[in-house]
């Protein structure tokens, strides 16, 4: 945290920042104990109570990209903010981790009976039916202010239900697509491809139906649930659709709610090996 006393000094060392409307990052340059500049600096960003606290530290080598000039022209590629139907931030490691997602209009994909709760925000906010599975083309924006991972633009489909997102990249020629971007001159070109990416409907919603049909059996289960961290393993059990969608369901929500953007990738491996049985 920055005491409030300290805020001119800690001006004077800023080598960047980063304001924009997902999130404030600043980077304060490291000096040595006798006051020297090093050619590092320490990002900083934001808790819950609006403190700045100390992130990591970065080289002089390391210039971020906002996420607001990534997203405004993913939007724009997109055919501008009437073809957007919402617009979600999550934020981790003091706002500087960010993604962002970009739930498209166009078409919708509804599957099963799952239902969802009635006091679900998703139903109030009109995102999605009851008593539906719903999946919708979606863009996701993954930055970091922090210089820990470089930005990712990804094109897909996205499950709505209970907050939940998910991304089919499992194999060659699926409805899905993604993007990595090393330095500024790399961005027209990412969103560019994105532009031209076809989200594939009816491709999409086969395979989701095929793999309602991909019973995984005990012996599988167990495999999987080897898998996973400790802590979910159990939860697997429980699942009441015992299918390669079921087991997609239960693996994307705790993905989505119980952990951090970073240890997410840990269970994607699961993900891809059910969607790849709809391809088999």
């Amino acid at each position: 945290m920055v005491a409030p006393g300290t805020e001119q000094m800690f001006k004077q060392g800023m080598v960047w920042e980063v304001n924009d409307r997902f999130g404030h990052a600043r980077a304060i340059r490291i000096k040595t104990p006798d006051g020297k500049d090093t050619s590092f600096s320490m990002v900083y960003g934001k808790d819950e109570k609006r403190n700045w606290i100390p992130v990591r530290p970065v080289s002089d080598r390391f210039t971020p990209i906002g996420t607001e000039k990534i997203i405004d022209k993913v939007i724009e590629r997109l055919g501008g903010r009437k073809e957007i139907f919402s617009e979600r931030l999550r934020l981790e490691r003091g706002g500087v981790s960010q993604q962002v997602e970009l739930v498209l209009k166009s078409h919708e994909i509804k599957i099963g009976n799952v239902v969802e709760p009635e006091d679900s925000d998703l139903i109030s906010e009109g995102l999605i039916k009851r008593n539906g599975d719903i999946w919708r083309p979606t863009v996701r924006v993954n930055n970091a202010l922090d210089g820990t991972k470089s930005i990712s633009v990804i094109a897909g489909w996205f499950r709505l239900v209970c907050s939940n997102g998910m991304i089919a990249e499992a194999w060659e020629g699926s409805s899905s697509k993604t993007i990595k971007i090393h330095t500024v001159h790399q961005v027209e070109n990412a969103l560019d491809e994105i532009k031209n990416f076809d989200f594939n409907v009816k491709e999409f919603a086969k395979m989701f139906k095929k793999l309602r049909g991909v019973v995984i059996d005990k012996p599988e289960l167990k495999r999987i649930q080897k898998a996973l961290p400790k802590n979910y393993m159990k939860g697997l059990e429980d699942i009441p659709e015992k299918t390669a969608y079921g087991v997609i369901n239960y693996i994307t929500y705790i993905q989505s709610h119980q952990m951090s953007l970073t240890r997410g990738s840990i269970v994607q491996p699961i993900i891809n090996s059910m969607l790849k049985k709809a391809a088999a």
